[in-house]
């Protein structure tokens, strides 16, 4: 399976220079059939940030393109995801040794953060992430062509990584969970799953570029 749908073997969740609630932990609009069709968040405090637009950017070797943009209201955002991606940007599944993917022609696309821009100049991200106990954990959102199950546990460096993914057609929520069971400070446990974590609260997070 293709790394890109692993963020990085042994990389901790960073929680950014600010964390702020959201006033709604389930932001996602998402239809009767499960799939999410667009990104809506509500940041406390939201007005102090230099922003003025979020955006889903795609960027590739030709071109970097705008997939949503939304105008940031003191911190309120509306993202409209779009129902297809052209082929161009999305990419199969590689075999990984202990994993099963339902079907192998699945094209798919990951999203991890939400990036914030000002006059057109790009300030920092936005994402949702919640720690509880030694795990820690972000909500991305896959896309794929087709309904497509991951299941089974690989390793992946010193982590061992285990998938119960269950995406439909469109755009999916994923939560992306590192643990650290010796706690020792390192990740050794990390999982992709579609059902969110018991006892864990999601909160927007802002993390704005030390360049500004």
């Amino acid at each position: 399976m293709r790394r890109k749908l692993i963020l990085m073997s042994g990389a901790v969740i960073a929680f950014g220079l600010a964390s702020i609630s959201c006033k709604n932990n389930e932001p996602d609009d998402k239809s009767d059939s499960g799939i999410i069709t667009k990104i809506e968040g509500t940041v406390a405090n939201g007005g102090s940030y230099d922003v003025d637009t979020v955006k889903v950017m795609h960027n590739s070797e030709e071109a970097t393109i705008v997939l949503a943009s939304s105008k940031w209201d003191n911190g309120k955002f509306t993202l409209n995801l779009p129902a297809t991606l052209p082929d161009s940007y999305v990419s199969s599944l590689e075999n990984e040794e202990g994993v099963t993917i339902s079907d192998k022609a699945a094209k798919t696309y990951l999203l991890s953060v939400l990036q914030l821009y000002k006059n057109g100049k790009y300030k920092g991200t936005v994402s949702q992430a919640a720690k509880a106990g030694a795990s820690t954990a972000k909500i991305q959102y896959f896309y794929t062509d087709r309904d497509v199950v991951l299941s089974g546990t690989t390793i992946g460096g010193s982590e061992k990584i285990t998938y119960n993914a269950n995406f439909k057609k469109g755009w999916n929520t994923v939560y992306y969970i590192l643990e650290d069971t010796n706690t020792d400070g390192k990740v050794d446990k990390a999982s992709y799953a579609t059902q969110k974590p018991k006892d864990m609260t999601f909160e927007w997070t802002v993390s704005i570029s030390s360049q500004n």
